[in-house]
């Protein structure tokens, strides 16, 4: 009997379940990535130059054609950084709003190491803040 029980106990209906799940898992990712690119692609107003000027101390000011952003360095909640930007939350809300910090619009590779020293001393200084900067 115990031959039979161990052969009972193989992958049964949860391995086609599992399979099913991590495609539907990959679906949504590029699902996603076709609605974000569907909205860039049909809104005009995201295409548009933005201007980010960084002051410690202050916040950060966003202007682009028409409009113009002020954030102050308490409403920026997270940091993290990747190989071409900075992206900053605003607020505590995990899905909540963000922007994003190009690395190409700095001026100089010298300002790139500013720019991570400002960030990491106005939001990462704060208990409770996520600050994910790398070198």
């Amino acid at each position: 009997m115990a031959g039979s029980s161990a052969a009972r106990a193989g992958p049964g209906p949860a391995g086609p379940r599992l399979t099913i799940a991590i495609l539907l898992w990959q679906l949504a990712g590029y699902g996603q990535r076709g609605t974000a690119r569907g909205i860039w692609k049909n809104n005009s107003m995201f295409r548009l130059p933005v201007e980010a000027h960084v002051a410690p101390g202050h916040g950060i000011t966003t202007t682009s054609p028409g409009m113009s952003s002020w954030y102050d360095w308490s409403r920026i909640a997270r940091v993290q950084e990747t190989p071409r930007v900075f992206v900053l939350q605003i607020d505590e809300n995990r899905g909540g709003p963000f922007f994003v910090l190009a690395k190409r619009g700095l001026p100089s590779p010298h300002d790139l190491a500013v720019l991570r020293t400002v960030l990491s001393v106005e939001v990462g200084s704060r208990s409770g803040t996520v600050l994910l900067l790398t070198s």
